[in-house]
């Protein structure tokens, strides 16, 4: 089991849900990307429930590491694509001699 959700994608799933109770993909293992397909038994996480009294418009964080998940929050940026079993790559500032001058 991972520490870390794997990646669904580098950037939000834009989706208009309906009213009504939605489930937000947290293991990242969803075939629908942001929403749940029940993939997540053995992963260690939970769908997380998103409660609308009416439609919305909203941007679902895909990389699952979202400070406000499930919305995006842009965390996205600071990673590299996944390595080939999912495991996110943070990105590294440059070393004081390779910035740019």
């Amino acid at each position: 089991m991972s520490k870390e959700p794997k990646i669904a994608a580098l950037g939000p799933q834009v989706v208009v849900l309906g009213a009504g109770v939605h489930r937000w993909c947290h293991c990242g293992r969803s075939t629908k990307k942001a929403t749940c397909d029940d993939s997540h038994p053995g992963s260690g996480f939970e769908p997380i429930e998103i409660n609308l009294d009416e439609a919305k418009k909203l941007a679902l964080c895909c990389c699952k590491r979202s400070a406000r998940a499930p919305i995006c929050d842009g965390s996205h940026v600071k990673l590299q694509p996944p390595d080939e079993d999912g495991a996110p790559v943070q990105l590294q500032p440059p070393a004081d001699d390779e910035a740019p001058e």
